[in-house]
């Protein structure tokens, strides 16, 4: 990695400036977890390869909202590529907010990755099953060439502030451009726990018009590992609508679906505008 220039979308300012073949700013902290890296005269901030989760620096600064990330680097060898975040308020694995523009992860891919309170696979507008926010057609696949010096742009923020958009180039072809929209995300869920002789029921309601990812970690809590979601959702026109099932028309009905814990341990992804139940049986 050779420089990061971190401008300001409102007036222009330069809110960081870092040549990686000079002096490290001291406000840099290294990523939990990291492998290690090197400054090499000439070649900047070189990190360590290493097998899975993130190598390289931060900067946390609250005040900072609204600006442009520009940084120049290149990758020596192997098959995952960079990972540019942006709107970082949390760092640790457990509670990490950050946006990440990917670039050739898993060799080729290129998207938006979203973490929310320790949680990835959140999505900025439509919703994804897949290993990047957003539509599919919201992603690229362009293989990333070695020792080739890419400028990565990632604007936070956009003309007005709403949008979140991201390029790259090698100074002789352009990537895709991804532009996201940044809609406000509401984590909140109410929830109730009560159970019987043979059942714990964990009712979960997300009465927000956005789908919200929700972990469920259960302590000390002696049940099966298979279990039943059930959900009911409708529409946001239908919401607020009473009696909205008629005779002959039902326009809003339960969804069941199979869950499997994974060490006590399960992510739901709860739809918008939604009441959800977990039945959880109780081991003999």
């Amino acid at each position: 990695m050779k420089r990061v220039t971190v401008t300001s979308n409102k007036d222009g300012s330069v809110l960081l400036k870092q040549d990686f073949t000079r002096e490290l700013n001291p406000a840099w902290q290294v990523i939990p977890g990291s492998a290690g890296s090197s400054l090499q005269a000439g070649e900047g901030l070189v990190l360590k390869a290493q097998s899975g989760g993130r190598n390289g620096l931060y900067l946390l600064n609250d005040s900072w909202s609204d600006y442009t990330v520009e940084v120049v680097a290149s990758k020596a060898a192997g098959e995952d590529g960079f990972y540019v975040g942006v709107g970082l308020t949390d760092i640790s694995a457990e509670h990490k907010n950050v946006l990440e523009y990917a670039i050739g992860y898993g060799g080729n891919a290129t998207g938006v990755k979203v973490f929310k309170d320790g949680v990835e696979a959140y999505t900025l507008g439509d919703y994804s099953s897949s290993t990047a926010a957003g539509n599919l057609r919201a992603a690229s696949y362009e293989a990333l060439a070695d020792n080739t010096d890419y400028t990565i742009t990632v604007n936070y923020g956009g003309a007005k502030g709403s949008n979140l958009i991201c390029s790259y180039t090698d100074g002789l072809a352009a990537s895709k451009v991804l532009d996201y929209k940044l809609e406000a995300y509401n984590s909140e869920v109410f929830h109730s726990v009560t159970k019987d002789a043979e059942h714990v029921y964990v009712k979960l309601v997300n009465p927000d018009a956005v789908a919200k990812a929700t972990e469920l970690k259960l302590q000390e809590l002696n049940v099966e590992a298979d279990a039943k979601l059930i959900t009911l959702t409708g529409e946001a026109p239908l919401v607020h609508v009473p009696n909205v099932n008629q005779k002959n028309n039902e326009r809003i009905v339960p969804q069941e679906r199979g869950i499997s814990l994974v060490k006590d341990t399960v992510i739901l992804n709860l739809p918008a505008n939604s009441v959800n139940v977990l039945m959880l049986e109780l081991k003999a």
